[in-house]
């Protein structure tokens, strides 16, 4: 089973192979996972059956997916994994109205809603770059990524 989003013009395709529950936290059990980030010419990125996310940080992944939809997380989180492909940052929802960077707010557009940005980290020659592509996730695109992960973890 894959999650497929088109995320604004990037085509992603996710895949986890492999998860089992997490009984012992001191001995990691690693998912495969496969996944390809495509818009146009100008990027063509892939990981193919890689260990590159471990069974808790996945469950880890879809509480706070979880908490994010649910309104419990109380300040933005930013998620990193042990393999550093993927981190995660998750932005709770804002009033804009207490945010002095704003001298004007419409009717009906007070509260900033939820979002999360998937980061991508780059390798070259087997090292890490200081290098990422962010891809924007609005709420629709969270509660995929939350439904995909329930499936595998369920």
């Amino acid at each position: 089973m894959e999650f497929i989003l088109n995320a604004e013009g990037i085509n992603i395709s996710f895949e986890i192979k492999g998860y089992k529950k997490t009984k012992n936290k001191d001995n990691p059990q690693w998912c495969e996972c496969s996944c390809s980030f495509v818009s146009g010419t100008w990027l063509n990125y892939s990981i193919k059956n890689s260990e590159i996310l471990a069974c808790e940080e996945i469950e880890y992944l879809l509480d706070n997916l979880q908490k994010l939809l649910d309104g419990q997380l109380k300040e933005d989180l930013e998620i990193e994994f042990w393999e550093p492909d993927f981190s995660f940052e998750l932005i709770t929802e804002k009033d804009l109205r207490k945010d002095e960077r704003y001298t004007y707010i419409a009717k009906g557009y007070e509260i900033a809603d939820i979002e999360a940005y998937w980061c991508i980290h780059f390798w070259d020659e087997g090292a890490l770059t200081g290098n990422c592509l962010k891809i924007w996730l609005g709420r629709e695109d969270i509660i995929k990524l939350r439904d995909y992960l329930k499936e595998i973890v369920d």
